[in-house]
Order: structure tokens, then sequence, then C-alpha cells
């Protein structure tokens, strides 16, 4: 068991319904919080570690997993259908976003140039302040953010990207950095934020996800036409890239976790209804491993 709390911030890729990737990591500490909201962007997320800058010790560990830099957050005390403070309704490009933001403010103030931008500076910005605490720290992202999204599966993440077509690009195309192809003038930012904390990247989880494709988990409930693919990674992906990926670089030793994955697989069935079935996920206490923490929500 380790010493000091775990501190987890990101997307729906950090919490969601089902077990994430922070969850399987939190068996290792005697205390928890997940920061973690689905449609989190990178403004949202770094305010999130400010806000719980002066509770984090040396002794803690924080892991921060970025998001998608087409997403954009905003605040507003007074409640927006149904929400209050801050508003998280992911890629500003998408449908959802065009009913709230009109045409013209989408080309003025959300520029892709400029959403990149932020999340280079916001990213700047958080590791100093880690590195200083003197905690252990480490950074991942949905995908490389050098790539623009274009390494992300767009089957999966279509509201993602702003590629327009099927699949993502393969491997050996992923040498060159979409980014400072683009924007040649951010190309600085490397060497601060990737090369100087190298040792601090993880490996994005959702080439984990990729690579083991057939993890992801189905639903066609009576309701869909067609089977469909949950674009989340399933708590099988969390798993494996938590194994392959984050317990290495922290030096934790792997557990046993088959009954928590064998107990998540048998409450799942491909014919379900997605959304009952997060709902009855997120509602149902599961007793899974001993000294397994509650989850917390973080807010």
């Amino acid at each position: 068991m380790r010493e000091g709390k775990l501190y987890t911030f990101g997307c729906s890729f950090t919490k969601w319904h089902a077990k994430t990737w922070a969850d399987y990591l939190s068996y290792f500490y005697k205390s928890y919080e997940n920061h973690g909201k689905g449609g989190m962007g990178n403004r949202f997320i770094f305010h999130k570690v400010i806000k719980n800058l002066e509770r984090i010790k040396s002794n803690d560990t924080v892991i921060v997993q970025w998001s998608s830099h087409l997403r954009f957050d905003w605040h507003n005390p007074k409640p927006l259908k149904g929400n209050y403070g801050w508003q998280t309704n992911g890629n500003i490009y998408n449908r959802w976003n065009h009913n709230i933001f009109s045409k013209e403010i989408i080309k003025t103030f959300c520029t892709e140039k400029s959403l990149i931008l932020h999340t280079l500076n916001n990213i700047i910005l958080v590791a100093g302040l880690l590195e200083n605490i003197g905690c252990t720290w480490r950074f991942t992202s949905m995908g490389d953010l050098r790539h623009l999204g274009k390494d992300l599966d767009h089957s999966t993440l279509r509201y993602e990207t702003g590629v327009e077509k099927d699949g993502f690009i393969p491997n050996e195309d992923l040498n060159t950095f979409e980014l400072y192809e683009k924007y040649p003038e951010y190309e600085s930012y490397n060497d601060v934020i990737w090369t100087k904390y190298a040792d601090k990247w993880i490996r994005p989880i959702n080439i984990t996800a990729q690579e083991n494709y057939d993890d992801y988990w189905i639903f066609q409930a009576s309701h869909d036409p067609e089977p469909w693919i949950e674009p989340h990674p399933s708590p099988v992906q969390h798993r494996k890239w938590v194994m392959k990926e984050l317990a290495p670089s922290l030096n934790i030793p792997l557990i046993n976790s088959d009954k928590l994955i064998d107990e998540l697989i048998s409450k799942k069935q491909d014919n379900m209804d997605a959304m009952e079935f997060e709902k009855w996920f997120s509602q149902t206490p599961l007793p899974l491993l001993d000294n397994w923490p509650p989850r917390m929500l973080g807010f």
C-alpha cells in the first residue's frame, strides 16, 4: 500500500460508469480522489488541478489524463440544462454545442489553432506546479496531442477529431506530428513539454484500446437497429493499459484482478440497453476485491 493520496484528473476516460484505470490504480493507495468528469476538456482539467493544488503533498501521486484539444469548457454559475458551474459539452464542433453557440462565435473564438495553444500552455503550467511540489506525477492523454486527433479511431471517437475519414492513420505514419506540420510556430513546445518531461508521459490509453479492439464493449438492445461499440475503453482495456503502461512507470506490482474482470463481464450482456446497464453499474456496489476503496467523486 502506497503512502499518500492518489489524485486523478481527466475526462470520461478517467471516470466513467464502469471501472477505469484510476479505479484499478487506487487499489495501491490508502486514499483516492477521482476528479474526472465526462466531456471534460483541458481548460477544466487545468482548473481542477489548480483548485486542489494546496491539498497535494509531496508524498501524493497525481495522474493527469489530458483530453481532446477541441473540447471547449466554460464556467457559468447559473444553471444551464440542469447543470451549474463548469459546462462540459465536449468538442466545440459537435451538434450539442451548435445549439448553444452560433457559428460566428465558434469561428471567431474557437479556432483549432487557439484551442491547441490553450492546451499546450495549460500543460506547461500544471507540469511546473506539480514538479515544484515534488510529488509523484504522470501525464497521459486520449491520444498523443501532437497528432491533433489523427491517431484516434474515428469510428469510436468521431467527435474528437476534425479529420474527415474513417479509421485512424497507420502506425508507420505516426512519426510525423500533425501539430508541427500544421502550426510550425508551436514546435518549440515539444522541448518544454515532451522532451523535458519524457519520463513523466505515459503512452495514451486509446492506443492500447485500439490495439485490443476486440475488447471494446458492444451493445444492441431491442431498440438498436444494429450493434454499436461503446466508444469508451472497456474495463478490460483499462486493465491492460494499467498493466502494460502505467504500473511499470510507477514501479507498482501487478495484482491479479481476474476476479474483477470476470464479475464485470458476467454482468454485461451484448443485448443489454447501454444506458440501463451504465445506470445499474453506477448505483450498484461491487465488493470485488478486498480493501478496494470506494469511488470518490472529487467534487
